[in-house]
């Protein structure tokens, strides 16, 4: 994961003997200043998930279906903090559990597995005023990819392992009046593969007001793109900026938006399935005909293959 100022490890061993499964996050890195973390119960929601998808995706969730599965993660680690450490933002470390989990039996159990997702979804707060002088704390949610699977290509701008939504964008220029430039798919940013990763999405919104607006970011996968399986490439990184510039706002934190300027948000791509040399050629075409891939990364990829 990004982590806050330094990259975090999220490490997973799963040991299956007879009808039990044990999840051992030894190895993951240690917890840290920032809210970030996790604690234990978390940890073992969002992992039973994805290990209940897997097997047995569609009989009843309860105590049975769970009973076999055993989690632990080492006391003081990202995962299992400790008191008093922050876990308000725990989403940044535990929505990787799945991807994790998935990569780890995608050997044993190949079709029924996806490749990386492009989560945790992205969240940003902007708190400002109207032009009629009402104050308003607008939420944002903007998601990235799914990943591919064994039989099709991921969805675009689908969250996982959560179900989180945001508000259509007229809702938001109503209700904040800023103005979204841009609201489009993000060509490229689905993985390569047999199967493309779902693409994230492009936003672009302009304070047109005469008085700041304050952002509160939090944004992950600026560095690190959700993984793909069996040969599949690489999902694309978020992406986020100022008036055109990168690195001028953080992704985890406080920042500002002045009169006039433009936030731009990208969110990152799903992972891919299987080798990218195996996708049929209609689907190719069909990808460049509705602009999922540009010709420029088709010329790339072809000539790094």
């Amino acid at each position: 994961t990004d982590g806050f100022d330094t990259p975090l490890t999220i490490r997973a061993t799963i040991r299956i003997t007879g009808d039990e499964m044990d999840v051992d996050y030894a190895g993951t890195s240690g917890q840290v200043a920032a809210g970030i973390n996790s604690v234990l119960n978390y940890t073992r929601a969002y992992s039973f998930y994805p290990l209940k998808c897997i097997p047995d995706p569609h009989g009843p969730n309860n105590d049975g279906s769970m009973r076999p599965v055993r989690v632990s993660a080492p006391e003081g680690s990202v995962l299992n903090a400790k008191f008093p450490a922050p876990v308000y933002a725990r989403s940044q470390s535990g929505h990787y559990l799945g991807s994790v989990l998935m990569s780890a039996l995608a050997p044993a159990a190949p079709d029924r597995v996806i490749a990386g997702c492009g989560s945790p979804s992205n969240r940003t707060v902007f708190n400002g005023r109207r032009t009629d002088g009402k104050r308003y704390s607008f939420l944002l949610f903007t998601s990235g990819g799914f990943g591919a699977r064994s039989t099709a290509d991921g969805l675009s701008c689908t969250p996982f392992p959560s179900n989180t939504g945001g508000a259509p964008i007229e809702v938001m220029e109503r209700e904040t009046d800023l103005v979204v430039l841009e609201k489009s798919l993000a060509a490229d940013s689905g993985g390569r593969g047999r199967y493309r990763g779902g693409l994230g999405m492009r936003l672009r919104i302009e304070n047109p007001l005469p008085e700041s607006v304050r952002l509160s970011i939090r944004m992950d996968r600026m560095s690190n793109g959700a993984s793909g399986i069996f040969g599949g490439g690489h999902g694309g990184c978020s992406d986020l900026r100022l008036n055109g510039k990168a690195n001028a706002i953080r992704p985890k934190g406080e920042s500002e938006l002045k009169p006039g300027d433009v936030i731009t948000i990208v969110t990152p791509g799903g992972g891919g399935y299987g080798a990218p040399a195996e996708r049929e050629a209609l689907a190719q075409a069909k990808d460049l005909e509705a602009g999922y891939v540009t010709d420029v990364a088709e010329k790339i990829h072809a000539e790094r293959t």
